[in-house]
């Protein structure tokens, strides 16, 4: 009998430091919890308020080439980006679509009123060309021949005109229009997974397709799709076999 009760009285306190634990995390639980969902509120308020501030900044100093505005929209850029781990397959899909490992940089993301979580639309620079980027999707919407934020030209003293860097295609004369179509319709059926595009259920316009002939050997042919709603894919190819514009506007998706 006795042994009994010293093994009772040698367990007791351990009993009573868990029933003690127990009881503190029952109560401080709910606390830690509350201040974990307070921290992020103020996080996330933080941000909010730091991006209308750049917004403010940019919309106060409204020239473009102020360092002023210039520096709110480097910040502003930064800071209602995607997560980069969230931007890889766009990066991926754009060096797919130029064919080499190219580097792209990501410039600025365009939104829908002021719902700076989702983002409208991506720009991304690659080869000194602006590519457009679904973020929903990460399929690219569009490619422009100029570089996004950056490509500059001007008027020297002589009234010759100044560019930036352009980018260099190829105009080594291979295609003839005819040729030119099918080597674009190929690029957009090998490229659906990039592009998320289907041309069989889109009808050539024949108002959208078209050559210009920028001399010498340089020669551009267009060609233009469209869908049952009127949405439209236009196209521009080189006459060496080189996309050089591309627009997908069939849901109403457009460039900035």
């Amino acid at each position: 009998m006795n042994m009994t009760n010293k093994n009772k009285s040698r367990f007791l306190p351990v009993i009573l430091l868990l029933a003690v634990v127990a009881l503190l995390a029952i109560v401080l639980t709910p606390r830690l919890i509350n201040r974990s969902k307070v921290a992020q509120t103020l996080s996330t308020d933080a941000k909010a308020k730091e991006i209308a501030r750049l917004v403010e900044t940019m919309n106060t100093n409204k020239d473009a080439e102020s360092q002023a505005h210039k520096d709110a929209y480097k910040e502003y850029c930064q800071l209602t980006a995607r997560p980069e781990d969230q931007r890889i397959k766009a990066v991926a899909n754009i060096k797919e679509f130029l064919g080499d490992q190219a580097a792209v940089d990501f410039i600025c993301s365009t939104f829908a009123g002021s719902d700076y979580n989702n983002p409208k639309s991506e720009h991304y620079n690659a080869k000194l060309q602006g590519f457009t980027i679904d973020p929903k999707t990460n399929y690219i919407v569009s490619l422009r021949a100029e570089a996004w934020e950056g490509s500059k030209w001007g008027t020297n003293p002589d009234g010759s005109r100044w560019f930036d860097p352009q980018a260099e295609y190829d105009y080594t004369p291979r295609y003839t229009q005819a040729q030119a179509q099918k080597v674009a319709e190929k690029f957009v059926e090998d490229h659906k997974n990039i592009l998320g595009v289907d041309l069989a259920s889109l009808k050539l316009d024949p108002e959208m397709t078209g050559m210009k002939d920028g001399g010498g050997s340089k020669i551009n042919y267009f060609f233009g799709w469209r869908n049952s709603t009127g949405g439209s894919l236009s196209l521009t190819i080189t006459n060496g076999g080189q996309v050089i514009v591309y627009s997908n506007e069939l849901t109403g998706q457009a460039s900035r």
